[in-house]
């Protein structure tokens, strides 16, 4: 049962290499047990205050958890209310009536709701794990499906090879980049910029896919924890280091990708908007370089009326244990879209890569790249890092990031954020001339 319950816990960590500077929560990893029964609970409370471009910004969210845990089955719920208000100063009082008016106003927005993150049943043992329900999901190649659904995922091990099949429905109120979770609402200086589809009901936007991954050489009993992204490890927890030095496979593997839905479209030749279904078909690898770096490479072919065309991508970094017992991790990733048809563009609309804390670039924005670095003090429980990220053909969207973090009580996080965001064109009508600016944030994370 301590071994089962092990292997359970396990789904609910996602590594150091894998953590997004988004909403990432621990709540799942701080669980407490209530007694000697089989439930556990777990809150955590989200704030965050900063400035951006001439605007005060302020967000607060608060959830809880409910998890019930016995022998090999796992019921578990999570949900929150989140509160935010944003104020810009000195916006431009627009009068049609005369143009050469120069007052200025202060404008505030803001709301409140509740919403659901988590509510789903989990069967997992050795060797399968099942889960159905609202469920974060990320697929077991490197990077096609980091989202939220309502579906089903089942993940068998057969020896050395893993299968994994995956299908759901998304929709904005519960989406990574939804109504709920989702912070773009706080820095919305692209009013004009597109986003990938999200479907105000039930299935009108909608994805499946099937994968084989080969793990050489793999020698735990266990099928991998891909799609706990939402539970993250301790960071600063202390662990070992491989010394062995040589050429290793970690993993290749094969996948299949489909999405469908109404809201699913394309602009057809005619300029009329079509519902399509693309099909993405392609394989991914993982390679450690002599213990010094990992390698991840994948490449992906893309059908679909109008825009057939592939995706490329790549990366190179690894996460270091000190001998003094900290942590330092790098990692460069690369994203590229090679068009067959002309006008043909990436059609995969849960990426949700969130690459930079304010412009936030996505798998539809390829090609675009990043850089980022992480320091770890294990002792002292302090972090810090720094990231790029940026657009390459036209560089029309940069960003540059730094952040510094303390837990304090084991429990209370604070994290302090600056960033310069560059832009080629105008960030609004109200900023006309206005294509670079700062963002200045902090933010309290507390589990209780």
């Amino acid at each position: 049962m301590k071994k089962l319950a092990t292997i359970i816990l396990l789904s609910f960590i996602v590594t150091l290499s894998n953590a997004q500077w988004e909403c990432r929560s621990k709540i799942g990893a701080s669980l407490r047990p209530l007694g000697t029964s089989p439930f556990s609970v777990g809150n955590e409370l989200i704030t965050s205050t900063g400035y951006l471009n001439n605007s005060l910004i302020h967000n607060t969210m608060v959830f809880g958890s409910f998890d019930f845990l016995k022998q090999n089955h796992n019921i578990y719920v999570e949900g929150g209310y989140k509160f935010w208000y944003r104020t810009q100063y000195n916006m431009p009082l627009r009068d049609n009536n005369d143009p050469l008016n120069t007052d200025t106003v202060n404008f505030t927005s803001y709301t409140n709701r509740f919403g659901l993150r988590e509510a789903f049943y989990r069967y997992q043992n050795s060797k399968t794990r099942l889960v159905t329900g609202l469920q974060s999901v990320k697929l077991n190649d490197h990077f096609l499906v980091n989202e939220r659904m309502i579906g089903v995922s089942l993940n068998q091990k057969v020896g050395s090879f893993e299968v994994n099949v995956t299908g759901g429905t998304v929709s904005r109120d519960y989406a990574r980049n939804g109504s709920f979770c989702s912070v773009r609402y706080l820095y919305d200086i692209f009013p004009d910029r597109k986003i990938a589809p999200m479907g105000v009901g039930l299935g009108q936007t909608n994805f499946g896919s099937a994968s084989l991954t080969w793990f050489p050489g793999r020698k735990s009993s266990s099928v991998s924890t891909a799609g706990a992204d939402e539970f993250a490890t301790d960071e600063f927890a202390d662990g070992k280091v491989d010394d062995k030095r040589s050429l290793k496979l970690e993993s290749v593997g094969a996948i299949a990708y489909l999405e469908q839905g109404d809201m699913i479209t394309t602009l057809t030749n005619d300029s009329t908007i079509k519902a399509i279904q693309p099909i993405l078909v392609g394989g991914f690898l993982t390679l450690n370089l002599f213990n010094i770096l990992d390698l991840k490479t994948e490449a992906l072919l893309q059908m679909a009326e109008s825009n057939l065309g592939a995706v490329v991508f790549a990366s190179l970094g690894k996460d270091y244990i000190l001998r003094c017992g900290n942590k330092l991790g790098f990692e460069t990733k690369y994203y590229h879209f090679f068009e067959s048809d002309s006008g043909a563009r990436p059609l995969m609309s849960f990426t949700n890569l969130f690459l930079g804390e304010v412009v936030r670039l996505d798998g539809i924005d390829m090609p675009l790249w990043q850089v980022h670095a992480k320091y770890s003090m294990t002792k002292q429980k302090l972090h810090f890092k720094v990231q790029y990220v940026g657009q390459v053909n036209d560089s029309k969207l940069r960003e540059t990031d730094i952040e510094i973090g303390k837990m304090f009580f084991s429990k209370l996080l604070v994290n302090l954020q600056l960033g310069y965001i560059e832009s080629s064109v105008p960030f609004d009508s109200n900023t006309d001339n206005t294509k670079n600016t700062y963002i200045s944030r902090i933010e309290l994370r507390y589990n209780f």
